[in-house]
């Protein structure tokens, strides 16, 4: 229903009047960053203060558009013995890019250009995802996709601290086709050559969508 506010909130500053009634952290946060790269505080002039009948200012207004990702989805990551990257998704693509988010996903935890990666959708033998519609595909696919080139990741540097004798900690940078001990990309090998020593079923990630964050999860 309805939330009645006190007549004397209508004058507060509109920051400063949705801040006090938006309970969700992540909204807030938001509110106050746009406020921060507009320059509301430090904003010129007074209403009307222009000459002539044109009047120029600056406003504040939010929205809410729910998300409605959440599971089941399904994401599958391939690597080739020469270092290529596939994804394959079930779902379909109305023009809202869902074949480049994907890669996408992937691409950043490769340390890879989209362009690298090759986008496989809209066939049932692929992993699960939702119908096209509704605000819900790329929230409920990003998240498992990502999940997914984080453990492809995982086993890259893994192979990695192998071929370059590195500490079982050592931490590995992946970029631009490479693999090399943090700060030092001299000392690198590539995808290809770390993809090559793994075994055939430790090339193929499959990942399923987790639930929401907590918070998320109680305004859908």
């Amino acid at each position: 229903g309805l939330k009645l506010i006190d007549i004397r909130a209508v004058l507060l500053d509109p920051v400063d009047l949705r801040l006090k009634n938006d309970k969700l952290d992540v909204r807030r946060a938001e509110i106050r960053e746009g406020a921060r790269r507009f320059g509301w505080k430090t904003r010129r002039k007074k209403p009307g203060a222009d000459k002539g009948p044109v009047k120029r200012g600056l406003g504040v207004a939010s929205g809410l558009w729910y998300s409605l990702g959440r599971p089941p989805a399904g994401a599958r990551v391939d690597i080739d013995a020469q270092g290529r990257v596939d994804v394959y998704c079930g779902g379909q693509d109305l023009g809202t890019g869902t074949r480049t988010i994907v890669a996408q996903a992937v691409a950043e935890e490769l340390g890879l250009k989209t362009k690298d990666l090759r986008s496989h959708i809209g066939d049932t033998d692929w992993p699960f995802a939702p119908s096209s519609g509704g605000s819900k595909t790329a929230p409920s696919l990003v998240p498992v996709f990502r999940t997914a080139g984080y453990q492809l990741r995982l086993r890259l540097e893994a192979e990695a601290r192998k071929q370059l004798k590195l500490r079982p900690k050592a931490a590995v940078t992946l970029l631009d086709g490479k693999a090399f001990p943090r700060g030092k990309p001299a000392q690198s090998v590539t995808l290809a050559q770390l993809a090559a020593k793994l075994p055939a079923a430790q090339r193929s990630v499959t990942a399923e969508r987790a639930p929401n964050w907590k918070e998320l999860s109680r305004i859908v």
